[in-house]
């Protein structure tokens, strides 16, 4: 395979998630977030996906150092996730293969439409935005998958 067509596979894949991703600008910075896996459902893992790019599409890495994520559910309950680098249950961080991507793992179990607040501040820039995209962050019943 060629190395042209190797990067065009790579773009694909990449690219693919992405454009069910709700996008918000903020300042000289573009937000990208969905979730890790589309469509999601309660009781399989999941978590966040976040891109931020400056706005000429440059990637805008070690963000998390200054942005905390909240997790809001259909219900209100809040569950908060902070960029402190040590991969936890509670933490979010830079994608070790692309650079200005955030990731968490989360499992979801209400079904519903969920939102994602991303606060704080990228450099100089304050951040305070929520994503609630209903076709990017609607949960659906996990029990639908079950085998009967």
């Amino acid at each position: 395979m060629s190395k042209l067509l190797r990067l065009a596979v790579v773009a694909l894949f990449t690219l693919i998630p992405a454009l069910a991703h709700q996008r918000i600008e903020v300042g000289n910075y573009l937000l990208i977030c969905g979730m890790r896996n589309e469509p999601s459902y309660t009781g399989m893992r999941s978590g966040l996906d976040l891109m931020i790019r400056t706005k000429d599409g440059t990637p805008v890495e070690k963000a998390e150092k200054g942005l905390t994520i909240e997790l809001i559910s259909p219900t209100g309950t809040k569950y908060t996730y902070v960029g402190d680098g040590q991969n936890g249950p509670k933490s979010f961080w830079e994608s070790f293969s692309e650079k200005g991507r955030y990731q968490s793992d989360w499992v979801l179990l209400t079904p519903g439409l969920w939102k994602v607040r991303v606060f704080g501040q990228i450099g100089e820039t304050p951040i305070d935005v929520t994503f609630d995209s209903p076709s990017t962050f609607t949960v659906k019943d996990g029990k639908m998958l079950e085998l009967r």
